[in-house]
This record gives structure tokens, sequence and C-alpha cells, in this order.
């Protein structure tokens, strides 16, 4: 249904040493008396912990974004290898999301209000490891309007332009892919074998816009964008 999201919120920074406290480091590496780069601070966590990418930044107006990056299913199963299922999953997706980036940055993320910059709706199915590959070797030799072909390694098809993207590929390939850095579990690798995931990927700020406008939505905060039946009207 939904995998990977980007949400942001205007929020106010807190002062430079309160944001080093909390484990926040600048971006660009330069001293502060010496960088005249806007404000561009992130939060990282191991990549054991499955934990979302947190980034406070300042816009060219001067308006600071408290940003989270994550996949929702990680986010409530701690694997993205089962989808969520309805629109309760999503619900308490986002409920976590906006617990656990509220206590990293000590300010109020509202993940429902928040705005989507970024979004992959996404379907598994459940195929055997000889039927994904004989899709993908199908799918390989199609093309999209207005989108360039991509094919990455014998697991990936990619149809992309600047702002969206439409992917298929072997959800087992791509999990143990990540097996060396330690972010797999034995139970991921035998979840994903035989599935071919399919996702729909808005990837820019604008690419969301214009899909809440398509669909008659108020605006893209996640509480109208990242719903079950936005899901199935994309897919």
């Amino acid at each position: 249904m939904i995998d990977t999201v980007n949400l942001s919120i205007l929020r106010p920074m807190h002062r430079r040493a309160e944001m080093l406290a909390l484990g926040f480091s600048p971006t660009c590496g330069h001293a502060e008396q010496l960088c005249r780069h806007r404000a561009t601070w992130k939060l990282n966590f191991p990549l054991s912990l499955k934990a979302p990418q947190i980034t406070w930044s300042e816009a060219p107006d001067r308006l600071h974004w408290l940003s989270a990056s994550v996949s929702l299913p990680k986010m409530l199963f701690g694997s993205n290898v089962s989808t969520l299922q309805c629109d309760r999953d999503i619900m308490n997706s986002l409920l976590a999301l906006s617990q656990f980036v509220s206590d990293c940055s000590k300010a109020r993320f509202d993940a429902l209000s928040a705005n989507v910059s970024r979004v992959d709706f996404c379907h598994n199915w459940q195929l055997t490891q000889n039927d994904v590959f004989e899709y993908l070797q199908a799918v390989s030799r199609a093309s999209l309007p207005r989108m360039t072909r991509c094919l990455i390694d014998n697991g990936t098809v990619q149809f992309s332009n600047k702002s969206q993207a439409v992917v298929l590929y072997d959800k087992f390939q791509e999990v143990i892919s990540r097996l060396s850095k330690g972010s797999v579990t034995t139970e991921e690798v035998t979840a994903s074998i035989g599935v071919l995931r399919f996702e729909n990927r808005f990837l820019k700020r604008k690419a969301c816009q214009r899909l809440a406008e398509k669909l008659l939505l108020p605006d893209r905060q996640a509480k109208h964008l990242l719903t079950s039946s936005v899901a199935l009207a994309v897919m």
C-alpha cells in the first residue's frame, strides 16, 4: 500500500548548543563563523535500528522545516517486506512516527498534518522465484510514455523521470543485498522469497502536489494523501 514517505512540518530550530546536545550535526561541515550555507542539520541512526532519517533545514525564506524520511512498514512492523494493509495500519505508523520524531527533536512533530514531499505506493505479488524472474524479463522490454527505462542487474526494472518512478523488483534480491550490512533478519529473507514488488514513487514535492490536485484533495498533508483510497486510485 505505502512504503517510503518524506514528511515535513514547520518548526523553529533550537539553538546550536541544544541541536548538538540532541545529536544533530550540520551537514556542510564548515565552522559556524565561516559558513554561509543555510542551516541544515541531520540526526542519523545506525542502519540496523531502522529509524527515520530526521532533518531540520532552513528554507530560502528563512523558515525552518523539520522533516522525517522513513518506510512506514518498518516504522510499524520493523520490516518493509510486508506492506500496510489498511487505514488503521497507516494511522498507527504515522502516530508512531509522530512520537518518535517528537521525542528525538524535542519539538512537536504531527505526522498527520505534515506535508508529503515523497510517497511510494506499493503492492506485493507472491509468486515463485522463477515467476519473479520471468515477469521482470517481460517488463524489461516494455516502455512507459515520458519515462526512461533502466535495468538494474537482473532484479529491478525502473521507469522514471525527474519527479516520478515506476519500479518493479525482486524483493528477495533486494533483501539479501543488505545482508552484509547486518540490517536484515532471517525472517525477512524467508518472507521475501518469491515476492515481486511494484512501486509507484512520487519523488518530489511538486509531484505530490499534482497528485493531490488530480484527486481533488484539499492539500498534500499526510492525513489526506496517505490513505488506502488514494493508494488504490494510484495503483
